[in-house]
């Protein structure tokens, strides 16, 4: 499904910040990447929350660097995501056109 107006400039900026991300992670810890999948694999959530529809949980630098620390578990404050005000809303325009489409075509009056 192609993303439309807004929700394409959306998604590539995320895309753009996905891969710099990315990049500027490699060139420092290129020879252990693997062992930082789930950080990198993070940095992907943005752009499967745009896919799915729906608003973008923001990352809060503060809780970000106190995770880069290694805290113990238990002292970690759990704190309330924050979502972007923007909203993907492509795929849910597209399903009600599906939708209408299919109640135009269903002979059967259902």
């Amino acid at each position: 499904m192609d993303f439309s107006g807004d929700d394409k400039k959306e998604y590539e900026a995320l895309e753009r910040d996905a891969r710099s991300f990315y990049r500027d992670f490699k060139s420092k810890h290129d020879h252990e990447l693997s062992r930082h999948y789930f950080k990198l694999s993070q940095k992907l959530m943005p752009m499967r929350v745009a896919c799915a529809g729906g608003r973008i949980p923001i990352e809060d630098t503060a809780e970000g660097e106190a995770e880069d620390q290694e805290e113990e578990p238990s002292k970690k404050k759990k704190t309330p995501r924050k979502l972007s005000d923007f909203v993907f809303e492509s795929k849910l325009r597209r399903l009600v056109e599906e939708l209408q489409r299919v109640r135009q075509e269903d002979s059967s009056g259902m």
